[in-house]
């Protein structure tokens, strides 16, 4: 399952790529572009004003590459940025009025009699969480997993006693979770300890567990495994816990970090 998006997903997403856009766009040259078809081949020119107010192109050299290129862009971000910046507004004054959940709450408060002849319409949030946390998902085949000596409350075996912790947590939590569910990267693909549907947005997070920061050759994976998460833009959807010898991670604080995260 790709991530589910709702309004205030969408609206963090357009913000996100606006101030992308907009940093862009500030680099980027403020000429206007033409671009003409002649004998199967572009050719782009500039154009310009006189003082007279009359329109006039110049036309650039093949060997302007990079300035072309740049040239375009910045017409496609200048036209792209004012559909972003309605939108973000169009989705901040519906997502007062959104409120998904009423339409679950017809079917939930009927009548029992009457609820055991209906067939919702509609499935909540809760109903969409329970399916793709146990329907059948790319996960780990690594042999180490089938060793796994730690067996979790809802019966999967994991590698260590803190994904054990972590585990235990989440379902107690009722936070819908995978265990090592493949994750498709630019870079190739990996195996996040833990995939995360967030209960309320529908959003996918991920966790990962670093267990042994004292070790320096462990250090250097955990560090490049993150960079991976920056360089496909998933590192905002990421959560962390590092575990040290002189800096033991505490279970409450693994709690506490999660349902602030997923619950309030």
């Amino acid at each position: 399952m790709n991530q589910l998006f709702n309004s205030e997903t969408l609206l963090h997403y357009d913000e996100k790529i606006l101030a992308e856009s907009k940093k862009r766009l500030a680099k980027l040259p403020t000429a206007t572009i033409c671009a003409r078809k002649i004998k199967g081949h572009y050719r782009y020119s500039i154009r310009s004003k006189d003082s007279d107010g009359k329109y006039y192109e110049t036309y650039l050299p093949n060997s302007r590459t990079t300035f072309i290129k740049e040239c375009c862009e910045a017409q496609y971000l200048r036209k792209i940025i004012p559909i972003l910046e309605c939108e973000i507004k169009t989705l901040q004054k519906f997502g007062k009025h959104y409120q998904p959940e009423k339409k679950n709450e017809v079917y939930e408060k009927l009548p029992a009699g009457i609820k055991q002849n209906v067939t919702p319409v509609c499935r909540s949030n809760k109903e969409i969480c329970q399916q793709w946390e146990y329907e059948k998902f790319d996960g780990n085949t690594y042999p180490n997993r089938a060793e796994g000596q730690y067996v979790t409350k809802k019966g999967e075996s994991v590698r260590s006693r803190i994904e054990l912790i972590v585990a235990d947590i989440l379902f107690d939590l009722g936070i819908p979770y995978r265990y090592e569910n493949k994750l498709n990267l630019q870079t190739g693909a990996i195996y996040p300890d833990f995939t995360i549907l967030h209960p309320k947005t529908l959003e996918i997070y991920y966790i990962e567990i670093f267990g042994m920061m004292d070790n320096p050759e462990y250090e250097q994976t955990a560090f490049s495994k993150i960079s991976k998460y920056v360089s496909s833009g998933k590192y905002a959807n990421l959560i962390m816990f590092f575990d040290h010898k002189y800096a033991p991670i505490s279970p409450a604080s693994i709690k506490q970090v999660l349902a602030e995260k997923f619950l309030s």
